[in-house]
């Protein structure tokens, strides 16, 4: 079914949100559905655990240690 010795990579949604701004720059910055791309990453984030890229309002920190 699989290789035993394979490697799964998983990208965060930091790594996703970068990626996509890249080609959204590197596209002219044209490109609909970069960017569309872009904010859902970051409204998918907003509720995520604190530490990770959409803060919740009023987060001092991307990491407060929580």
């Amino acid at each position: 079914m699989g290789d035993a010795g394979a490697e799964l990579r998983i990208a965060t949604p930091e790594d996703t949100l970068l990626q996509k701004l890249r080609w959204y720059d590197d596209g002219g910055r044209v490109s609909d559905k970069q960017w569309h791309d872009v904010l859902g990453i970051l409204k998918a984030s907003a509720t995520a655990v604190p530490g990770c890229i959409g803060l919740p309002c009023g987060a001092a920190t991307c990491d407060d240690g929580a």
